[in-house]
């Protein structure tokens, strides 16, 4: 299954984190966890960190502080790819519900919508 940036979970960096976060949870708790899932199911990373977390005196809260910046690094990364970038605000998005303008672009100067077409009169649509 790809992961972000279109990489395999081979080459995700979170991969191999998650493989020395299994071990010492092995060697401190006697159970591990899966790897392959840690990087498909938030939730479960997410518990499987929180555990981490509470480990004082273990190398694994830095594991899963690693995991946590690796995450974040590969988002970043996915947001800079090219044909991603959304590009600036623009004025007339609060106007659209992304499917396309569902209300006429106002200039500034205009205190009043754009006055309908005929061609867009519903008397046209039924053949009156």
């Amino acid at each position: 299954m790809p992961g972000p940036r279109g990489h395999s979970p081979r080459m995700d960096p979170r991969n191999l984190i998650a493989a020395r976060i299994d071990l010492q949870l092995r060697l401190h708790l006697g159970t591990g966890v899966d790897s392959q899932r840690a990087l498909t199911d938030a939730h479960y990373m997410r518990d499987v960190l929180f555990v981490c977390d509470a480990m004082k005196g273990t190398g694994l809260p830095l594991l899963a502080r690693q995991f946590r910046v690796a995450g974040e690094r590969l988002a970043q990364d996915a947001l800079r790819r090219p044909g991603h970038d959304a590009g600036p605000p623009q004025d007339w998005a609060a106007n659209t519900s992304g499917f396309g303008v569902s209300q006429s672009p106002r200039s500034p100067g205009k205190a009043k919508p754009v006055e309908a077409k005929a061609w867009f009169a519903p008397r046209r649509w039924l053949g009156l």
